[in-house]
């Protein structure tokens, strides 16, 4: 069995992140994704600081439905080395060019080997897109947002068609929240709740917000690689549910579960994004390069 090599900062796991996942994924068939995602300490020697904290990231990755063997960190600078000391064939990138700080494109030695397999980036959301995004909300102007809903679609259309059907388990649950910004909040509750419930189908449901960071179809690229959640629903209309976690009356459920916990997680995902915001403010002047180069 062959396997495959992708590592990233992965720094706020958004749609981008996820599409490289399962483009790689996809290559290796029924072979093994191997991935890695490096350190906060090893990241900072050549970029800006990470806005998620190393076990953040590693945490977002290790409910990654498309990873087979999830490893504690990588170098930055991938090497030959790297690949064949994790037992790899060869190792994926997106199509663009990676320089080091000398200026010397960091992929040429796998190139020259022929282990490196390339993919087209997902267009229109980065981590540096983040942050742009963050920038306009804190100046109080719209977010700008992926508009290209069809090309978004198309990658959530792939994605939740990737996994074989499975036999319906009978009892379904569903959680409603913008889950904007997905984050270890969101994991620890969904851990909470499959524990709970451990039966049950979990169904997502994806609440539109007025000030969302990312768009409904961004936010349920996400969710469906998160192997924790059975179901995204974009626009809920009538879910027959065993069991409901949220306020909505357009559902029909057999009985409610515990609202305050489910209002408590709707305050600490806004309180979430107030963290990151602020992080962002304190770190402006680093992030500022970029943004220029965006604009």
């Amino acid at each position: 069995m062959k396997q495959g090599f992708l590592d990233g900062c992965f720094d706020g796991y958004h749609a981008g992140h996820v599409h490289a996942l399962y483009q790689a994924k996809l290559h290796m068939g029924y072979n093994k994704l191997v991935v890695a995602t490096h350190t906060d300490a090893e990241i900072a020697k050549y970029k800006s600081p990470c806005l998620f904290n190393y076990a953040t990231r590693y945490k977002m990755l290790k409910h990654c439905k498309f990873i087979d063997r999830l490893l504690d960190a990588s170098e930055y600078c991938t090497s030959l080395d790297t690949i064949e000391r994790n037992n790899c064939d060869f190792f994926f990138h997106g199509d663009d060019i990676i320089l080091d700080a000398n200026g010397n494109d960091i992929l040429s030695e796998l190139k020259r080997a022929g282990k490196l397999v390339l993919y087209p980036r997902t267009e229109g959301v980065s981590t540096t897109d983040l942050v742009y995004r963050i920038d306009h909300l804190m100046r109080g102007e719209p977010i700008p947002t992926n508009g290209n809903i069809d090309y978004l679609k198309g990658i959530f259309n792939k994605i939740t068609r990737f996994e074989p059907k499975r036999q319906e388990p009978q009892k379904v649950i569903y959680i409603e929240l913008t889950w904007d910004l997905f984050n270890d909040i969101h994991i620890d509750y969904l851990e909470l709740i499959r524990s709970r419930y451990p039966d049950y189908k979990i169904i997502a449901g994806i609440l539109p917000g007025s000030n969302t960071i990312y768009n409904v179809y961004e936010i349920a690229i996400v969710l469906a690689s998160i192997d924790l959640i059975d179901q995204v629903v974009i626009e809920p209309t009538r879910i027959d549910c065993d069991t409901i976690l949220t306020t909505s009356n357009h559902l029909q459920c057999k009985f409610s579960a515990n609202k305050i916990e489910h209002l408590n997680l709707i305050l600490n995902e806004i309180e979430y994004k107030k963290i990151i915001i602020n992080r962002i403010i304190q770190r402006f002047d680093t992030y500022k390069v970029k943004l220029l180069k965006k604009n």
